[in-house]
Formats: C-alpha cells, sequence, structure tokens
C-alpha cells in the first residue's frame, strides 16, 4: 500500500465522554504503528426521536476502500437504539471493507468488548460484603441495551449467592438518563412511602449521579445512610463529593485492541472473532472506602491497589476554568458574528478565518451541486457533483478562499481531492445539515478547544449555511422578479412622477416579495411614509414645489433600501416598502438614515421650505397569515402616531 494505512473510527457523538475515551486509545495505537485516523460522527441508528439528528448517517457513504481501509464502529451505544441483528446487518454493508466492532460484542463481526462481570460482580459483593447492605436498589434501564439486561442479571445473581432475596420494587428504570433517575426515585418514593433501601446500584454514572444530588436534597447522607454507586468511571466520578465508587470498563483499552485486530484483518490475517477487555471495580468515597477528607488517593481497586490522582489540580483549576472561558467567549463572538443575514458569496469570505479563530488550521467546506431534502433513510446517496467551496490548510500552505473558484469533483469516488491536505491524521467528518435539508460535509482537524466547542460550530456554522442560502435564493427570486418588473410594461406600474411603483404595481409585487419572504423562513417590515407639512408647502411655494419633494421623497427611499425592497407611491404624498429581512433593530438604522438624507437636501438645495419624513412600520413574521393591505394599514396606524408626537414635540 502506497501510504500509511487509513482507518476510520466512527462514534455516534464523538463529543461524549465515553467516545473520547475510546478514541484516546485508538490515537495510542495508531500513532505508535504509523497509522491515520478518520473521525466519523454518525448519530443514532434507527433514531426515533422528533430531531434532525439522523442527518449525521449522511457521512457514511464516505466509509469506502477509496477513503479509508478498515473502519472500527463504537457499537456499545448504538445497542441502546438498535437492536443487534441490526447492528449487524448494517455494519456488513460495509463490505469489503474490513470493520472491528469496539463497545459491544456483535454477531458475525470481529468484536472487541469489556467483560462488565468481574467488576460489576465485584461491585455489588463489595456493598453487601464490606458494608453489610442487604436492602440493594437497582437503578436500571428497562431498553434493547444487552449491557443494562446483563448487569441486572448479575446484581440478581450476586444477591442469590448472599441469601437476598430479589424485590422487584427495588428495581427502577432510569433509562441511562440523569433526568430519567430522578423521575424513578421520585416515584418510588410516592409508592412506597420512603426512601428505604441502605445502597443504590446504578448501571451508569449518570444515574449515580441523579442519585446522589436526589439523597443530598432529601438531607440523605452519602454513604453514611445510602451507599450509591455507577458504572463507567466518567471523568466527574472521580472529582465530585463524594466521588463516586464505580466501574471502569478500560475504554482506552478497548481502543487500542479494536486497531490491533483490525490492522490484522487489513493484512489480511484472522485474529479472534472476539477480544475481551476486563473490567475493575473502583472503590472511592460513595460507598466509604475512602475518607471524605483524602485527596492524594482516587480508588481502591478491586485488588486492594491505590490508585493515586496524577493531577492534583484536576479539571477544576483555575486556569483550566479560564481556557475553558476564554474558549466560550470566542465561541459567542463567533455565534454573534453568524447571526448577520449573509447570502453565499458573503458567507464564503470569512469561512476560513472564522475556522481559524477557534483553531482550526486544517478544513475544508464540501457542498453538493444542489442541497438535498431527505426523510429518515436507512442507506444515503452521494450526489455524483459536488464541489469543494473553501479550504485550507496551514501545514501544505493550500488556501481556497472567496477569491478563487470552488473545485468540482465527484464525492461518490472520494472523500476530498487529493492534494489539498498534508495529510488526512486525525480529520473529522461532519455532515453539514439543517433539519429535512443536507447541503454537504465539513472537514476538520480539531485544534486545541474543547471537542465540545467543535460540536457547537459545527451546528452553528450548519445553521449559518442554511440562512446564506436561505437568503440567496430569496434574493435570486426577487432578482427574476426585478426582471418580470423590467420587463413588464412600465405605463402600468410605474408611478410617472417619482419612477417608482404605482399603487398597481407595488401591490402586486408587494404581496409577491411578501410571500417569498414567508416562504424562505424570514419575516420582515411594511414601511408607510409621507412628508411632513405637505399642504403648507403647496399652499406657500405652489405644486411644483410638492412635486419636487415628493421626488426627492422617493430618491431618499431608493438610497435608503435595498434593490430587492420593494418602494411604490400609494397616492399623494403616501409611499409604502415592503423590506424582508428587515428587524427592528435594523429599522431604527432605517430611520436615521432616512433623517440624514433629508438633512443632507435642506443643506444643499437651496430650497427656501424643509423636507421631513414620517415613517410608520408593521412587523410580519413567520407563521403569521397577513395580506399585504393589512400589513398597510397597521403601518399606516403607526404613522398616525408618529405624527402625533412629532405635532406634539413642536408645541
Amino acid at each position: 500500500m502506497g501510504r500509511r494505512k487509513r482507518i476510520a473510527f466512527v462514534a455516534d457523538y464523538i463529543e461524549s465522554e465515553y467516545s473520547q475515551k475510546i478514541y484516546s486509545g485508538v490515537r495510542d495505537y495508531a500513532v505508535k504503528h504509523g497509522m491515520d485516523v478518520l473521525v466519523f460522527s454518525v448519530g443514532q441508528l434507527l433514531d426515533k426521536s422528533l430531531s434532525f439528528d439522523y442527518q449525521h448517517l449522511s457521512v457514511t457513504p464516505h466509509l469506502t476502500p477509496s477513503n479509508v481501509d478498515g473502519i472500527i464502529f463504537e457499537t456499545g451505544v448504538q445497542l441502546n437504539y438498535a437492536t443487534e441483528d441490526y447492528v449487524s446487518y448494517f455494519l456488513k454493508s460495509f463490505a469489503p471493507l474490513p470493520v472491528v466492532s469496539v463497545g459491544a460484542d456483535i454477531k458475525d463481526i470481529p468484536s472487541v468488548f469489556c467483560n462488565g462481570r468481574t467488576g460489576f460482580e465485584a461491585l455489588v459483593t463489595h456493598v453487601i460484603e464490606k458494608h453489610g447492605c442487604r436492602r440493594i436498589a437497582l437503578m436500571g434501564a428497562r431498553n434493547n441495551s444487552s449491557d443494562a439486561i446483563n448487569r441486572e442479571k448479575i446484581y440478581k445473581e450476586v444477591l442469590l449467592a448472599h441469601n437476598i432475596a430479589y424485590d422487584s420494587t427495588l428495581i427502577m428504570d432510569g433509562g441511562f438518563l440523569y433526568d430519567m433517575a430522578l423521575l424513578a426515585l421520585k416515584s418510588y418514593k410516592d409508592v412506597q412511602g420512603r426512601s428505604d433501601f441502605d445502597a443504590i446500584i446504578a448501571v451508569n454514572d449518570q444515574m449515580a449521579y441523579a442519585c446522589v444530588d436526589y439523597l443530598r436534597q432529601h438531607k440523605i447522607k452519602v454513604p453514611e445512610e445510602v451507599i450509591v454507586t455507577g458504572y463507567d468511571d466518567e471523568i466527574r466520578s472521580s472529582i465530585m463529593s463524594p466521588t463516586l465508587s464505580t466501574v471502569d470498563q478500560n475504554l482506552e483499552m478497548q481502543g487500542s485492541e479494536a486497531v490491533r485486530v483490525l490492522s490484522e484483518l487489513i493484512d489480511g490475517k484472522s485474529p479472534p472473532l472476539k477480544t475481551t477487555v476486563g473490567s475493575t471495580a473502583l472503590f472511592r468515597q460513595s460507598c466509604s472506602c475512602v475518607s471524605l477528607s483524602e485527596h492524594s488517593l482516587n480508588a481502591l481497586d478491586q485488588n486492594g491497589d491505590r490508585i493515586l490522582n496524577k493531577d492534583l489540580t484536576g479539571l477544576s483549576s483555575a486556569g483550566e476554568w479560564c481556557l475553558k472561558r476564554s474558549q466560550f467567549i470566542q465561541v459567542i463572538h463567533l455565534y454573534t458574528e453568524m447571526q448577520n443575514d449573509v447570502n453565499l458569496i458573503q458567507f464564503r469570505e470569512h469561512i476560513n478565518s472564522d475556522l481559524i479563530s477557534i483553531g482550526i488550521l486544517s478544513a475544508a467546506v464540501v457542498l453538493f451541486e444542489h442541497p438535498i431534502s431527505t426523510d429518515r433513510v436507512e442507506f444515503f446517496t452521494l450526489p455524483p457533483k459536488a464541489t469543494v467551496y473553501t479550504a485550507m490548510d496551514r501545514y501544505s500552505g493550500f488556501w481556497l478562499g472567496n477569491t478563487e473558484a470552488p473545485i468540482p469533483f465527484n464525492p461518490q469516488e472520494r472523500l476530498i481531492p487529493d492534494g489539498l491536505f498534508a495529510d488526512m491524521d486525525k480529520m473529522h467528518v461532519h455532515a453539514l445539515y439543517h433539519t429535512s435539508t443536507i447541503y454537504g460535509y465539513l472537514i476538520f482537524r480539531p485544534g486545541d478547544y474543547d471537542v465540545t466547542v467543535y460540536e457547537m460550530v459545527c451546528n452553528m456554522f450548519s445553521n449559518a449555511l442554511s440562512s446564506a442560502y436561505n437568503l440567496t435564493r430569496s434574493e435570486e427570486e426577487m432578482a427574476d422578479l426585478e426582471k418580470e418588473f423590467a420587463v413588464a410594461t412600465r405605463i402600468s406600474v410605474t408611478d410617472e412622477l417619482t419612477g417608482v411603483l404605482n399603487r398597481r404595481g407595488f401591490l402586486n409585487y408587494g404581496q409577491k416579495a411578501l410571500e417569498i419572504s414567508l416562504a424562505n423562513g424570514k419575516g420582515g417590515m411594511v414601511l408607510f411614509c409621507d412628508i411632513d407639512g405637505l399642504k403648507k408647502i403647496n399652499d406657500s411655494y405652489g405644486h411644483s414645489a410638492g412635486d419636487n419633494v415628493i421626488r426627492t421623497e422617493a430618491e431618499i427611499l431608493k438610497k435608503t433600501f435595498r434593490q430587492s425592497d420593494i418602494i411604490g407611491r400609494l397616492g399623494g404624498d403616501e409611499f409604502a416598502v415592503v423590506a424582508p429581512h428587515l428587524s427592528e433593530r435594523k429599522f431604527q438604522l432605517v430611520l436615521r438614515l432616512i433623517e440624514d438624507f433629508s438633512k443632507q437636501w435642506n443643506e444643499s438645495s437651496g430650497e427656501r421650505y424643509k423636507l421631513s419624513l414620517s415613517v410608520g412600520a408593521a412587523v410580519y413574521n413567520v407563521g403569521e397569515s397577513l395580506s399585504l393591505e393589512t400589513l398597510l394599514k397597521k403601518a399606516d396606524d403607526a404613522l398616525y402616531l408618529e405624527k402625533q408626537k412629532k405635532h406634539a414635540a413642536s408645541k
């Protein structure tokens, strides 16, 4: 093979602590053995939620021999949502690529997984034998998860071995979630009248945190009155108070072993179909094995060995807090910038600099020739045409910005054209989508920011891209509308005095502009304007002077508003404007512009009379079914109030 082995690490959500631990083991082995790793976040298989997370699966068609040599698929979490048979079927779809399951034993698939029995059995046994607990609740999960089923089975077997009668009322369904575990404890107390257990064994750490918090809220001391244990050994478990007794699945080792097995498969060898990694019970403060005043000792393992804290400053240090704070401040700035209404051309100008601002030094934005609207699909089909819209790599020096033409290529043949990046190691592949529409994908190598920050930015980027697409489409449709206006009979729709639309033309094109704006998910404003004191100007200086200020009013409005906004003269000195995307904040800028332009004319015209305009506005929002006539009436009412204010202020 002409290049280093390139493997794909496929996780549901790479930002989760579970995925990060496995990925850490994958990276360690890959670095030592000269292998490149690409990361794909694919969400949940058979996602039944009402969200659009299923769109993450749109990156899986890139898992082909032209892009990677093999796949490590994180399956442990997927079994919470899909059956083992379905996961097996899904993984086989990537043939002829070799695939290794990590986290769960999947039928007919080489699998690396944890022998959870050793650690969990030791934990439950410890609670009984060391601490004398007899009434032990299980915070479990009633779903498809084989992990939850197996842990409940072990719990029952250990009780039986110690002559403790099984009590089904002590089994609670926390669904692997913090909030559900809180509800389960509340329901238990509502039914039983009290929390009468002396220990709670939770089948994951998240539910254990909920148990500790619930007991604390109800003035029940942990571990003095109730012992609480978890499973997973998340980072929080070793820094919370009290620190949590739990089970370490050795996720890093699972990741490392998965790469070893995959490497052998790539080399044509035949490693064992199943590789198990042991689990270890860790005893901490929540079962009283470590003193609450002890800070140097992390845990005692099931063999009695002392595990010391490696870094006493830990995640709670002031330096770490300040670093995270500065990262999130930068993201907030980026989020604020992305709120601006820009079209695709304007959006492209800032992509590379925005990514660099959050520490990304290698990235490419790939856009399909046309956005693709999808429903929930099992396997997404890549289109044959896409472009590298922007790209940059500080290592190779490659730069594709807004001044260079996008690079066309076929994404069915390869993930990205050759030569853009010095290498593909540590690259993440993330779907770019908004609701049911897929626009393409983002490839990037994360910098030093927290991985959660990058997931947030990917979501922000997708939303901003969608808005840019919508604005571009709106502008194109408005341009078509302008062309239609240009070829229409100008006499029938144009005001002879000012050159803007007459009442008939305004009501026609204004209504169309309103409908296009709402169809693209954007609100805006309808404005009603007239000249202050026109009658006095006519009476004092003649109707030619009145016509002059009406023409000037039209010119000021044309200078103030965009070409895509619809301006019309309804009669006399009354003008109206349909301004899609105009917000109430930007409306204040519009008023200042009108005032400034009027002031400039007054100073330079040499006329004895002064020009002053009053404006009323009506807001329209997505989801409202208001006609242009109704909005004009509201804007006219607002204009009347504005004139009353001016009249009162002049007294």
